[in-house]
């Protein structure tokens, strides 16, 4: 087969809207009946592979401004900012000889899943590249699931990647056996009107505020229990608020896992987020939570299409360094195109 010239791909961010850190194996099997819900955004991370006649491999962000060059996959995946690309690589048995550029609409550290989407993103890309079928999603999210957890040496979870595949709402069932996937609306457009994201201005944390709390519930602590049992059942509540397009259900259940998820570890409110919460909610917002893990990053306003364009006026210019991330919900996953 001759190869490409050039393979572009693109997948799309994600918004969780409750059920996040469940879907950390075995977090989900400890409590039936688990699930984790969360929405494709319209901004996207991006990869493309040109070919060159040099050997070697050229690493080039456009979210950093680097340019790192290897004379090996391996020397390259020993380094941190380009280890999830080479050992996608090296799984895709990409030769030698070949320019990775990537950038991503998302500011680091906002929580809108942009390694993952990167990630499925650079899959997508060498797969077509290699002439590799690209595997079915679930396959794809344990490869992507595991390449993570062996970088970061603690355990990865799999909500972040199922987005930018398959786009959409969608809702993750945490069962023995595996996930279960599942669209709890095919239509978007009343949740694209009710959904609005706020940057406040600083990168949240994850992997180790994670950690400390996956440690504290496997060591069966009573409280971190009860609060992934109050979460859980916030996260049903969203789902079937979704089924049943009942807004008001909704927004409550948004709150319930909020209320929840601020008591699982210090650090998740900051100054500037409980501001922004403040404002969001004197002019009418329905709820606010964090999206991901907290400690900055972005937050998602849940808003009645009426007071929309209200609370989107108290919150301009709050935060010099953050402010508003014009995404709305997108309906379609990974693209990748040949040239």
């Amino acid at each position: 087969m001759t190869r490409p010239v050039s393979v572009f791909s693109r997948a799309p961010l994600r918004a969780d809207l409750a059920g996040g850190t469940l879907d950390l194996w075995p977090l989900g099997c400890f409590h039936a009946g688990s699930r984790t819900v969360n929405v494709a955004l319209d901004g996207f991370a991006e990869c493309r592979l040109v070919g060159s006649s040099n050997r070697g491999w050229r690493f080039e962000s456009e979210d950093y401004g680097s340019c790192l060059e290897f004379e090996t996959l391996d020397k390259a995946a020993l380094d941190d900012r380009t280890a999830l690309l080479a050992n996608l690589a090296i799984h895709f048995g990409i030769p030698s000889g070949l320019t990775i550029r990537t950038r991503s609409d998302c500011p680091p550290g906002s929580g809108l899943g942009g390694s993952s989407a990167l990630g499925v993103a650079a899959a997508g890309a060498m797969a077509e590249w290699s002439g590799t079928p690209l595997p079915p999603p679930e396959r794809l999210v344990a490869l992507l699931r595991d390449l993570e957890a062996s970088h970061l040496g603690k355990p990865a979870g799999i909500q972040d990647f199922y987005p930018p595949i398959l786009g959409g709402a969608l809702t993750i069932h945490h069962r023995p056996g595996g996930e279960v996937v599942e669209r709890p609306v095919s239509e978007i457009s009343s949740l694209a009107e009710r959904l609005l994201f706020f940057h406040t201005g600083r990168s949240h944390f994850s992997a180790e505020n994670n950690w400390e709390i996956f440690r504290r519930r496997c060591e069966g602590d009573r409280r971190i229990t009860g609060l992934f049992d109050e979460i859980g059942k916030a996260a049903e509540g969203v789902d079937l608020a979704l089924r049943a397009s009942d807004w008001n259900r909704f927004a409550s259940c948004i709150d319930a896992e909020w209320n929840a998820r601020q008591q699982l570890a210090e650090g998740v409110v900051t100054v500037e987020m409980a501001e922004v919460e403040r404002r969001a909610r004197s002019e009418g917002a329905a709820a606010v939570k964090t999206c991901g893990a907290g400690g900055g990053g972005v937050l998602l306003i849940v808003v009645n299409p009426e007071r929309r364009e209200s609370v989107r006026s108290a919150l301009d210019g709050l935060i010099p360094s953050g402010g508003w991330l014009d995404f709305r919900p997108e309906g379609t996953g990974l693209r990748v195109q040949r040239l």
